[in-house]
């Protein structure tokens, strides 16, 4: 908390620092579930590795699956996502 009141010193940045936390909340929660609206264009082999992570209670690459989510493309997305079930298995 201290640092992002060090960070954000104005109106702006405030309003800036917001929007961020709002889209990563949506990423966030689609990378906890399965059946995520965001999954709805992405591979099949998404959801399977999505839910195989939150089965066997894999968090530790959570921030990875998080830039995934929100940065990588579908067809990308759905190898990195297979790799991660390898490194949380």
């Amino acid at each position: 908390m201290d640092r992002i009141q060090n960070n954000v010193t104005n109106k702006t940045e405030a309003l800036v620092m917001l929007r961020l936390f709002s889209d990563l909340s949506h990423d966030y929660a689609a990378i906890l579930n399965q059946d995520h609206p965001k999954w709805s264009g992405y591979n099949s082999s998404v959801k399977k590795a999505i839910n195989t992570l939150n089965i066997i209670g894999v968090t530790q690459i959570r921030p990875m699956l998080l830039a995934i989510a929100r940065c990588f493309k579908p067809s990308h997305a759905a190898k990195v996502f297979r790799w991660g079930v390898s490194l949380g298995s």
